[in-house]
Order: structure tokens, then sequence, then C-alpha cells
């Protein structure tokens, strides 16, 4: 099999495609921008401070708006595929 048979091009992500990591994104909602709590909901977290520390610490890009974040779905699906879920 040649390597780009086994490669996927998802969303500027280029390496093999993760069905767990794209099934989690696929239950983000269809919008350009989420919050955390959707982001959490979508990993099946309880809460959202793992979602709240990645910003935190420069790992996930976020606007934090009236008192929310406010993450671009591109952004949370890139920050789901890193975790390697």
């Amino acid at each position: 099999m040649q390597y780009e048979e086994t490669m996927q091009r998802t969303n500027g992500h280029t390496g093999p495609a993760n069905p767990t990591a794209e099934a989690i994104i696929s239950r983000l909602p269809d919008r350009p921008l989420v919050n955390a709590r959707e982001i959490a909901d979508a990993l099946d977290m309880t809460g959202i401070s793992a979602v709240t520390c990645a910003v935190d610490e420069g790992k996930l890009h976020a606007l934090k708006i009236g008192g929310q974040y406010r993450i671009s779905r591109e952004e949370a699906a890139r920050w789901i595929r890193s975790l390697g879920v």
C-alpha cells in the first residue's frame, strides 16, 4: 500500500484518520464558534476544567467573551485530534 493511500487529509490535519477523534468532532455543534461546555459534552466529560486548562496553557486558542470562552470549531477539532483519543 502506498503512503498516500494510508493518509487522509481532514481540515488541514494530515495523518492517519482517527475514527474516534472524528466521531467526537462530529458531535460538536455545526456552527463556527463553540464553547467549552459543548467541547466537554462532545468528549463525554462531566466538567469543563480540562478544556479551560487547555486554554490557560495555550494548547487551545479561545477568546473570552461575556465571561465564556468562544472557540472556533476548527480549533476545537484540531485540539481534539491532538489529544490522541
